[in-house]
C-alpha cells in the first residue's frame, strides 16, 4: 500500500493549511448530487475512462481521494500510486464521514 489513510478531521486540517492539493471525488454524478466537498474534482473510479482522466491531474500535488464510504477510494488510491502520483491519501469513511463531521461540528 503506497498511500495513507486519513480521517475527515485530518482532511479539514490539510485543506485549511492552504497548500495546493487535488481533492478527488471518485463517486458517480448522481452520488455527487447527494452531497459534495467544495473544490473536489469528480472522476468516477468505475468509469472505463478513469485511467485516461487522471492523466490530467498534477501528480506532484498531494491528492486526497474520497467516495461514499471509503471503499472505492482505496481502489482509486492504489491506481493513482501505480500511475506515478507521489502523495496519495484515502479519506476514511468518505462523504458519509464528512457529512457526519459537519453535522456535529460546524466550523
Amino acid at each position: 500500500m503506497n498511500f495513507e489513510n486519513i480521517d475527515v478531521i485530518d482532511l479539514k486540517q490539510k485543506i485549511a493549511e492552504g497548500n495546493e492539493y487535488t481533492l478527488l471525488d471518485v463517486r458517480t454524478e448522481i452520488e455527487k448530487e447527494e452531497g459534495d466537498i467544495e473544490g473536489s474534482i469528480l472522476i468516477n473510479v468505475m468509469s472505463p475512462d478513469f485511467y485516461i482522466d487522471i492523466e490530467d491531474l498534477d501528480k506532484e500535488k498531494p491528492c486526497y481521494v474520497f467516495c461514499r464510504s471509503g471503499n472505492r477510494s482505496m481502489t482509486a488510491c492504489q491506481i493513482l500510486t501505480e500511475n506515478g502520483f507521489k502523495e496519495v491519501y484515502n479519506v476514511e469513511g468518505g462523504i458519509l464521514a464528512w457529512k457526519r463531521e459537519h453535522r456535529f461540528n460546524k466550523g
